[in-house]
């Protein structure tokens, strides 16, 4: 059943059209995410400023309505995609302060507990994102990314189910999914991504910008919880 739509008609059909191309590049090394588009199982909204609470307001209805949804899609590589109208162009720290900003912004909004298969902790080895109780791998783009696989002219995040990976390490698919992915974007870029590990080795927080950091970075994402302390 083709149920893909973008949760608003205001995105614009260049970016749908822009964003579709970038994904189905021949080059383009996420096999998931080629998966999610041929069979037309992905989500897209369009937001203002990324980090700001306006655009938090916006997502956290689509971000219900995905995970709602997700029930019907009779597929193993469904995503959610958030595309920013602004800003166009900035420094890959600049960007990283906005994801979390963005991200503490729509954890603020939501009264659900966090998913229990994930932490909370971004230093945790078992740190997950977590919203509306779905446990989430984000990943990050913007036209100056280092990582060639995450340039895209408008900023965005893409939300991908943590219980996506569960199912496809239990059909024995994920270690060979995993090895022709990371062959395919060695490829693109010419290096192995230094940021690439598996959950529970260490920290996905380090993942989610694209940006290569020291073994000294700290996330500057906290739990609600943990805000007042």
């Amino acid at each position: 059943m083709n149920i893909a739509k973008p949760y608003f008609s205001s995105v614009p059909t260049s970016i749908k059209e822009e964003f579709k191309g970038f994904i189905l590049n021949q080059e383009y090394p996420c096999l998931g995410a080629k998966a999610a588009f041929n069979t037309d199982v992905y989500r897209m909204g369009y937001y203002s400023k990324l980090g700001s609470n306006e655009a938090a307001e916006a997502m956290a209805p689509d971000l219900h309505n995905f995970i709602a949804e997700r029930a019907t899609m009779d597929s193993n590589f469904t995503t959610f995609i958030a595309v920013f109208e602004r800003p166009i162009s900035m420094k890959e720290e600049y960007f990283e302060k906005l994801l979390w900003q963005q991200l503490s912004a729509l954890h603020h909004l939501d009264d659900q507990p966090w998913n229990s298969s994930v932490s909370h902790d971004p230093d945790s080895k078992e740190f997950g994102f977590s919203f509306a109780q779905t446990a989430f791998f984000v990943i990050g783009l913007h036209a100056n990314s280092s990582r060639i696989a995450r340039r895209f002219t408008n900023p965005a995040l893409v939300f991908n189910l943590h219980s996506q990976f569960d199912i496809l390490k239990a059909q024995g698919k994920y270690q060979k999914m995993r090895k022709v992915i990371r062959k395919r974007d060695q490829s693109l870029q010419g290096y192995i991504n230094p940021m690439a590990a598996d959950f529970g080795t260490v920290t996905e927080a380090r993942q989610y910008s694209g940006r290569k950091v020291s073994s000294t970075w700290q996330c500057p994402f906290l739990h609600k919880a943990n805000r007042d302390e």
